[in-house]
């Protein structure tokens, strides 16, 4: 192959990424720096190019994207060129494996204060001369993210944008398969709370888009995800004030009411009742925290604050409740924690715990009428065909095991 053309650029955030949708559908991982220094690259390929070309910038436009202003920040953006070079990075697609390097060149001017990169062949396909099934967004979308969760989901809800249905329902599997961790947060709580939630926050207010998702459980255990996607400018917002030499029925400027201001307000209102309610339960448990302490456990959600305290009541191994909570909202429950049963075994052992004797007087209900409990309650877990087979499977263990539980009870 030819030399390549070597064009001086300079990094513009109104820049357009355009990638095939199959290169977007594919599982690969990079950390956040490299998918930035990746899709800025990609941002200076013009429409009409039909061969990559280097291309050249100010080293200090790239540390800008690194964010850092330490002395070492050269060093740093060195280590992060020579990995995307030297490692083989796996790109899965639907029909294959594809192992390569995503820069085949980095060249760094010091006297100059610039920097020369390439990317690598391989990509061309789909980035160069495409004419369907491709998206295109601006630069600035994805460089204000933090995260490198956040980029890829970006990606991969921005492409819906403009389907009539502005939804997209991913498996769980295959989500944890495209974001690159298949073996990284194995409870989905923890998933939720690493991944979706924190990219959630960042894309709604530093993106061109605005996402809400819903859990789609089978059984008891979250199966899906639908995402719920609109563009920012399908936000209602408030009418524009008027102008100061405007004059509303007789009112003047300082009597029209701030919308952004009351809204600001709501919010601290309601953050301040979380954080009564939480201070609450603190007391119940027997310590006492902070208000800075609730407010940073309240960033990982109520439900999940009031979860692990809940987890601790009566727990008297625990002896330092503020740190134990703490650490379990930013680290999730360990996996060990959990015992992973399946659908038929849940059923099974939700129906006994409905239906279990309080003492050993207890009748034990006859067979047609548990019968009837025993269908409606497995079929929250399975088809109702399903939980008919599992009553047949399950009848002699479930009497044995009431049995059981009887004799051990008191009279």
């Amino acid at each position: 192959m030819g030399a390549l053309l070597n064009t001086e650029k300079s990094i513009n955030e109104n820049n357009l990424v355009t990638k095939s949708n199959r290169l977007i559908e594919a599982a690969y991982k990079l950390t956040e720096i490299e998918q930035k220094i990746i899709l800025t690259l990609i941002s200076l390929v013009e429409p009409g190019d039909t061969k990559f070309r280097s291309f050249t910038f100010p080293i200090k436009d790239f540390t800008k994207l690194i964010g850092t202003k330490s002395e070492k920040r050269y060093k740093e953006l060195e280590e992060i060129t020579a990995n995307l070079m030297s490692k083989v990075h796996q790109i899965r697609f639907e029909d294959g494996l594809t192992q390569v390097q995503w820069l085949t060149m980095a060249k760094y001017n010091y006297k100059q204060g610039t920097i020369t990169l390439t990317l690598n062949e391989f990509l061309e396909p789909y980035l160069l001369d495409l004419k369907k099934e491709f998206t295109s967004y601006q630069l600035k979308n994805v460089s204000k993210l933090k995260g490198h969760y956040s980029i890829r989901i970006y990606e991969l809800l921005r492409q819906y944008l403009n389907m009539r249905k502005k939804e997209r329902t991913f498996f769980l599997d295959d989500l944890r398969e495209k974001l690159g961790c298949v073996n990284i947060y194995p409870a989905y709580a923890n998933f939720k709370q690493r991944v979706i939630v924190p990219a959630q926050k960042q894309i709604n207010k530093k993106s061109d888009i605005t996402f809400e998702f819903e859990e789609i459980k089978k059984g008891r255990s979250v199966n899906k995800i639908k995402f719920i996607i609109n563009p920012k400018d399908s936000i209602i917002h408030p009418l524009p004030f008027p102008d100061s030499d405007e004059i509303i029925q007789g009112k003047d400027k300082e009597d029209v009411v701030d919308v952004e201001e009351i809204a600001a307000d709501l919010f601290a209102v309601l953050e301040e009742e979380d954080i009564k309610e939480i201070h609450k339960q603190a007391l119940e448990l027997g310590f006492k925290v902070s208000k800075k302490i609730i407010k940073n456990w309240l960033e990982f959600g109520k439900d999940n604050v009031i979860k692990v305290m809940d987890s601790i009541r009566g727990n008297k191994r625990v002896e330092n409740p503020i740190g134990f909570i703490s650490y379990k909202l930013k680290n999730g429950p360990d996996e060990k924690e959990f015992v992973h049963l399946n659908p038929a075994e849940e059923a099974f052992q939700e129906f006994i715990n409905e239906k279990k004797p309080k003492s050993r007087r207890s009748e034990i209900l006859p067979h047609w009428f548990l019968k009837d409990d025993a269908i409606q309650t497995f079929s929250k877990f399975m088809s109702k065909e399903e939980a008919e087979r599992l009553w047949l499977e399950k009848y002699p263990e479930i009497m044995e095991k009431l049995n059981e539980i009887r004799e051990r009870l008191p009279d």
